[in-house]
């Protein structure tokens, strides 16, 4: 079997091959080096900003659904949502539990108001609120003198920045 040196090999095609992976190198390089700032550019052109909460283009969940709770009477607990300007919460999307231990939880009874019929690009025709909502919770079948209520709900701002859904685990004096 022959042995193939690089002296039977002309210098000029040897040095043209050379160059030709140099030149592959370079352009895959370069690609590489560009597709995270393509993939950035587009991410920006959509949302804004590569962070869609970065410049405040969307607010952080807490400033667009703020809550607070009250003892409407020993048996009754409200809890009233004060939602931002272009910002809406779904009504099936609350929830509200007594955790028992790991796995279980108690479901409450509770009543919300009329909702406002949306329709949505996530989840289709929705029932939605704006502005403010307060629900009532019925805690009557808790007689201590305080309780861990695990409380869910779910919106989105009208730009199109769905929150995923939200749980606060709350400590009440009763």
């Amino acid at each position: 079997m022959p042995v193939l040196s690089l002296n039977a090999i002309k210098p000029d095609t040897v040095f043209s091959r050379l160059l030709t992976l140099c030149r592959l190198g370079l352009v895959l390089t370069l690609l590489a080096g560009l597709w995270p700032g393509v993939y950035a550019q587009s991410l920006s052109e959509i949302t804004g900003s590569a962070n869609p909460l970065e410049n405040n283009r969307f607010l952080p969940v807490e400033d667009a659904f703020r809550f607070h709770t009250s003892l409407h009477s020993r048996e009754t607990l409200l809890i009233s949502w004060q939602i931002a300007d272009g910002y809406y919460l779904y009504q099936d999307k609350f929830h509200f539990s007594v955790p028992q231990n790991s796995t279980e939880n108690w479901q409450l009874a509770h009543k919300l108001p009329a909702a406002v019929p949306h329709t949505d690009e996530f989840f289709g025709d929705v029932n939605v609120y704006y502005t403010e909502v307060t629900a009532e919770i019925d805690i009557s079948a808790f007689q201590q003198s305080s309780m861990t209520l695990d409380v869910q709900f779910q919106g989105c701002s009208e730009d199109g920045l769905c929150y995923p859904l939200q749980t606060r685990r709350i400590q009440l004096d009763l």
